[in-house]
């Protein structure tokens, strides 16, 4: 029994056939699905594993269907029953976790705060997981939106856009307007529902944007199997102000470029999350062209992402 990596991060992993610790890694890992078995077996209540059993069923169930027979309006209607199903398991998973969280339990247990831990156990990314519990969080206050999660009326996307326009200075007015922002988002459509948070949330910050806070800015970068550079970044303050309209200014500037091509040529425009990726990478080259201050870097692929925070 084994797993040969492929290319660059199949050898790093230590999976590569031929290893020495190839076994070593897979007793690792057998021992942590044994004890995930065990939380779930002895520590879950009854009633969990009675919904897990039910979802097994519901599994094969729906695996017995034929999509490929299907069309038209039952794919859609496939679609949307399913999307229906995810919203309210995403509130009661939200609630789950965010208990966990609020607990504490993992760090006593494991000495890991609660992303760490379920990170490690499920071997999901840390920003999966800090999503989940940003959702949490968020439905903790706002039980008007926990309500209507479970009842399919909005998604975990409404819940994080309202998380992103929260601070200390409104919050506690939006917790009393949330039954009207529900019904907002009930009737309108997402991108409308976070036109309209914001408009709300800036008449009700007086004080405008949070205050610089350096310290909660946050870069993550990493490849993924294919080799492909994924980078994310998380800005606040004026930091998240300046930044965005310099991205929306160099996106639009990218656009034009590309209409003016199509009409000269007749190439399609690329859609908007391509010419956002082109316009952030002519800001980073543009700015280490002219910065006059910038270190050299001994060489492209020379980062050391040990040594660095």
């Amino acid at each position: 029994m084994g797993w040969v990596g492929r290319g660059r991060a199949g050898r790093e992993s230590g999976w590569e056939s031929g290893s020495g610790d190839a076994l070593a890694r897979w007793r690792v890992w057998a021992a942590e699905q044994w004890v995930n078995e065990c939380l779930i077996d002895d520590g879950a209540p009854d009633a969990v594993r009675d919904v897990e059993g039910l979802m097994a069923d519901l599994v094969s169930t729906l695996g017995g269907v034929e999509v490929g027979a299907l069309d038209g309006e039952a794919l859609m209607g496939t679609v949307l029953a399913l999307e229906g199903l995810q919203r309210r398991l995403d509130a009661v998973k939200a609630v789950t976790i965010g208990r966990l969280d609020s607990l504490g339990v993992t760090e006593t247990e494991t000495g890991l705060s609660t992303k760490r831990w379920k990170a490690h156990r499920t071997h999901s990314s840390d920003t999966t997981v800090g999503r989940e519990l940003k959702v949490a969080r968020t439905l903790q206050r706002f039980d008007g939106f926990a309500v209507a999660l479970a009842a399919g009326v909005v998604s975990v996307d409404h819940v994080l856009a309202l998380a992103g326009v929260c601070n200390e200075r409104i919050t506690d007015t939006l917790v009393q307007a949330q039954d009207d922002l529900v019904r907002f988002a009930k009737y309108h459509r997402y991108s409308v529902f976070v036109a309209h948070l914001r408009q709300v949330a800036a008449m009700l910050d007086a004080d405008g944007v949070e205050p610089d806070c350096g310290d909660r800015d946050t870069a993550a970068m990493g490849h993924d199997f294919e080799g492909h550079l994924h980078v994310t970044l998380e800005l606040s303050g004026h930091n998240a102000v300046e930044i965005e309209a310099i991205i929306c200014a160099e996106t639009d500037r990218q656009y034009r470029g590309a209409a003016r091509e199509h009409d000269t040529t007749g190439i399609p425009i690329p859609p908007m999350g391509v010419l956002r990726a082109r316009a952030v990478v002519e800001l980073i080259r543009r700015g280490a062209v002219i910065n006059p201050n910038t270190p050299e870097t001994g060489g492209v692929g020379q980062c050391d992402h040990h040594s660095r925070p």
